[in-house]
């Protein structure tokens, strides 16, 4: 923790500096800008009337020294970092084996990312060796928590050998919770494994349930498909090399609509999961099916049994009228009886 605090060290005086020129009340109210010293000391901002509205701590010594900023009033931000121009508001770098940012809060965000632009992302992480791009921690709330107000991304991850995002929660909260209110929760371009995919199902929360009619035509009437991604023409959607299976989203809205939704830009996506009702509905329709048709058959073979006795009766009797009718005795033209010898 010590080594992620002194790589804070340079970040944190920069910011100080651009949160003087924020909650300066007047001209004449104190400035303070900090210089290295060699005692650990306090630097207070005042409002002038006695009150602090701030204060930072030196902990260390000289300029790899360690900082903390304070705020006397708990409901406002502790330190704001702005930048009017294109570069980066903060940068924070770890060069040994710590975090390049910490962030820890008793009742509320460790971190809260929020973008203004209509089509840049609220968090937007990368990981370039082997570790990860987020990891986040939670023992009870949420180990992240991410917001996308416009039609951007609430949190994008990217990492070219470790993890783009990592979230643990060790009691009752969520590793992770993303919401979006136009654009995408969370877009992940690549794999994603875990061990467990739950979905809000619960009958309290549901109404006008009913039985999916016509599964089987459906069904019947989807088309799947393999194909390729035309990386090429969509370099920003970090589409995979490897050769695909699935459907086409136009055909599916055709007959499914409320499989695929649509993107501010008109592009279309799929969801998967929820063709699982229908494939399930689908099989039980098909085993009815199945299920009559055998018993078509068992009729049929009921019915075949009594034709061939019914046949070898028959025959039986058939044979019988024959040799009755040998026994007759044969008359003459005369009307005289002939007995057979």
């Amino acid at each position: 923790m010590t080594s992620v605090k002194q790589s804070l060290q340079i970040a944190l005086v920069a910011g100080l500096i651009s949160l003087i020129g924020l909650v300066g009340r007047s001209a004449s109210a104190q400035t303070i800008r900090p210089s290295v010293i060699t005692t650990p000391t306090h630097k207070i901002y005042s409002t002038g009337s006695g009150t602090f509205a701030w204060w930072i701590t030196q902990l260390g010594l000289g300029s790899a020294g360690e900082y903390q900023i304070n705020n006397a009033n708990n409901s406002s931000t502790a330190l704001i970092v702005t930048t009017n121009g294109s570069g980066d508001a903060g940068d924070f770098t770890a060069s040994g084996n710590g975090y390049g940012v910490y962030a820890q809060s008793a009742n509320n965000y460790a971190v809260y990312g929020i973008c203004t632009s209509s089509n840049a992302d609220g968090g937007h992480f990368v990981a370039n060796g082997s570790g990860n791009g987020v990891v986040g921690v939670s023992g009870s709330g949420y180990g992240g928590n991410f917001s996308s107000n416009g039609s951007g991304i609430g949190v994008y991850g990217e990492s070219h050998s470790g993890d783009g995002g990592y979230f643990i929660a060790d009691g009752s909260g969520s590793g992770l919770y993303a919401t979006s209110s136009s654009g995408w929760a969370g877009y992940f371009a690549g794999k994603v494994t875990a061990d467990y995919y739950y979905y809000n199902s619960d009958a309290r929360y549901k109404q006008n349930v009913r039985t999916l009619p016509h599964a089987l035509d459906t069904v019947l009437a989807l088309r799947g498909v393999s194909f390729d991604w035309r990386q090429n023409e969509f370099p920003q959607m970090h589409f995979s090399k490897t050769h695909q299976l699935g459907f086409i989203a136009q055909e599916v809205e055709k007959v499914v609509p409320e499989l695929v939704s649509k993107d501010g830009k008109g592009m279309r996506s799929l969801d998967y999961i929820r063709v699982i009702p229908i494939l399930v509905e689908a099989i039980k329709q098909q085993q009815q099916q199945i299920q009559a048709s055998k018993a078509q058959i068992e009729t049929l073979k009921a019915q075949n049994k009594q034709l061939i006795s019914m046949q070898a009766q028959l025959t039986s009797l058939t044979a019988q009228l024959a040799k009755m009718q040998q026994n007759l005795p044969a008359r003459t033209a005369t009307g005289q009886t002939i007995a057979h010898k």
